[in-house]
């Protein structure tokens, strides 16, 4: 983790950045059931469509790890309320390691809708030009991040 750490802060890009600033480490990992699994290559799209389905769990973006891998992958997950990770594209994680962000299942979906595909954040232009505190403010979901402070109002 520490690693990963490092190699984030040594890009220096926006979405690094943010990820260096608000990302947790999510390491709890529950199976997902057969009939929720999606494809595998669509991490996005299978997590963007169970945080819609229930809105208990939470999208999130960010890397994952998959020690028998050995380097972390951009991926898409979903946690549920406990904090477990429930992935619908790996088939065997429970070796796994996320280190991400959640977002607001409201901002997922306008992303979604706006560019008429399943879509990730994390591998978006849309931070080009850095992400505002007011933005941050309007992504993260506040049941996973602290925000009151990204914007006084």
């Amino acid at each position: 983790m520490a690693q990963m750490l490092q190699f984030l802060r040594d890009c220096g890009d926006p979405v690094s950045t943010v990820l260096c600033e608000h990302a947790r480490r999510f390491d709890s990992v529950t199976p997902c059931p057969d009939n929720l699994k999606g494809r595998l290559g669509q991490c996005y799209g299978n997590a963007s469509k169970l945080a819609l389905a229930d809105a208990n769990l939470a999208y999130c973006e960010g890397f994952g790890f998959d020690p028998s891998m050995g380097v972390p992958i951009r991926h898409g997950w979903v946690v549920d309320p406990g904090g477990r990770v429930i992935d619908p594209t790996w088939r065997d994680n429970s070796d796994c390691i996320y280190f991400g962000i959640a977002l607001r299942t409201s901002f997922m979906w306008r992303r979604v809708v706006a560019r008429r595909q399943w879509c990730a954040w994390i591998d978006s232009h849309d931070w080009i030009g850095g992400v505002s505190l007011k933005e941050l403010s309007e992504m993260l979901d506040p049941r996973w991040h602290s925000i009151d402070h990204l914007v006084k109002v």
